[in-house]
């Protein structure tokens, strides 16, 4: 295995700055006596949320269409396959 010491980042568009991106994506925390919610948004629009309960593993909600509809995320690489075959129709 090889061990790479720096990570390299892509160049930013012309006339971008790193305070552009970081001024439109926003992370935050909250907590409650349940659980601690890590929200992630773009230009003010949630996308992700993680969520770490006191008992029980951590998991990963995304919208994936940018509707509002939050949906569990598998592994890095993989996605949920939900069964969509009909089972009975008149």
């Amino acid at each position: 295995a090889e061990v790479i010491d720096t990570l390299v980042l892509p160049a930013l568009p012309k006339g971008r700055t790193r305070a552009d991106f970081d001024r439109d994506h926003k992370v935050t925390t909250r907590t409650t006596d349940a659980e601690t919610v890590t929200e992630y948004r773009l230009k003010g629009k949630l996308y992700k949320m993680v969520v770490k309960p006191k008992s029980g593993p951590a998991y990963t909600m995304i919208d994936e269409k940018g509707e509002g509809k939050f949906v569990p995320m598998g592994e890095p690489g993989t996605k949920i396959s939900v069964p969509m075959w009909v089972i009975h129709s008149w």
